[in-house]
């Protein structure tokens, strides 16, 4: 969403769509598409998808506990 770059692992906040306000760590990508981990995603393990544009990295947001 702000032009920074995604990789395996990072933390992220969903800033749009349906899951707007979930934080997760990227599990895996493809294409423009990320496949997430939440824990209360119980009926698919925990993995649901989310458009690259529709996300922000955390970084040092989520290092400080905000």
């Amino acid at each position: 969403m702000k032009g920074n770059a995604l990789v395996h692992d990072a933390m992220i906040k969903c800033e749009q769509g349906q899951y707007k306000g979930l934080i997760a760590p990227i599990k895996h990508s493809f294409k423009n598409y990320l496949f997430l981990w939440h824990k209360d995603f119980v009926h698919a393990n925990g993995i649901f998808v989310e458009h690259c544009n529709n996300v922000s990295i955390r970084g040092d947001e989520f290092m400080k506990g905000d």
